[in-house]
């Protein structure tokens, strides 16, 4: 049945190439009438989701109490030649622009040393937070006019009150 349904499609295709090529073409276009009249843009892939999973349920109801918080980044770079001062106007003309748009709650257009500061430890994991605690000390020993055999005792000592686990297995020797 299929191999005589086939024949037959291949004998109509062979036989009357310019009522398929019309038929293809009318298809093509009723295609492109639904798309033009039906097919809506939705780029927000919260709705790749069933709206009726729980789990899109909860995450709805922390939207509704929380907002989006997903950002959208923007990174200006300056042309070789222009001055930094115009850069800098620009970036904040852009980032006005955009905090007037619907549905932008904050617009941060500039990062300072101190918010770099925060979020790079924002950033770190447990072990780097950690090891940075135990670095804390022996920076504010930099500060100070020392030699290097108080700076060696210091490290000694607080390698003393690392834990084991984190050492490699290998004894430090004096």
């Amino acid at each position: 049945m299929r191999d005589n349904l086939l024949k037959s499609m291949a004998k109509l295709a062979l036989d009357k190439p310019k009522l398929i090529l019309v038929v293809a073409v009318f298809l093509s276009l009723v295609s492109i009438l639904c798309a033009a009249l039906f097919l809506k843009m939705n780029a927000n892939t919260d709705e790749l989701i069933s709206a009726d999973r729980q789990y899109m349920r909860d995450y709805r109801a922390f939207l509704d109490e929380f907002g989006d918080l997903e950002p959208i980044i923007c990174v200006v770079a300056p042309k070789d030649g222009v001055p930094k001062s115009v850069t800098e106007k620009c970036v904040s003309e852009l980032a006005h622009m955009i905090s007037q748009s619907d549905g932008i709650k904050s617009t941060n257009y500039l990062i300072s040393s101190d918010d770099q500061r925060v979020l790079s430890f924002l950033a770190m994991s447990d072990e780097e937070l950690q090891g940075m605690s135990w670095a804390a000390s022996a920076i504010s020993l930099l500060r100070h006019d020392v030699g290097a055999k108080e700076i060696l005792r210091f490290a000694t000592k607080e390698l003393e009150r690392v834990p084991r686990t984190i050492l490699p297995s290998r004894q430090i020797e004096r």
